[in-house]
């Protein structure tokens, strides 16, 4: 994957059996070693785009870490 920082990209979180949002945010760290790709949170919208908000997580300061495998290039 040819990611770069300040990308964005897109994480599916499953809400259910047959529910799922999309959450959508920027790169701020790669770790080739591990994998792993850092960002910090944009938005989050459900399946069909319509916006949720951020939630507790705005609060927390919205950073995850995730697999390269897990994570989708958001294409402009």
């Amino acid at each position: 994957m040819n990611i770069k920082t300040d990308d964005e990209f897109l994480v599916y979180m499953a809400l259910g059996e047959e529910s799922y949002m999309k959450e959508y945010y920027r790169v701020i760290e790669i770790d080739s070693t591990l994998s792993q790709v850092t960002g910090k949170l944009l938005r989050r919208t459900t399946a069909d785009d319509k916006n949720i908000g951020l939630g507790r997580c705005e609060l927390e300061g919205g950073i995850e870490q995730f697999a390269l495998e897990d994570i989708y290039p958001v294409k402009e």
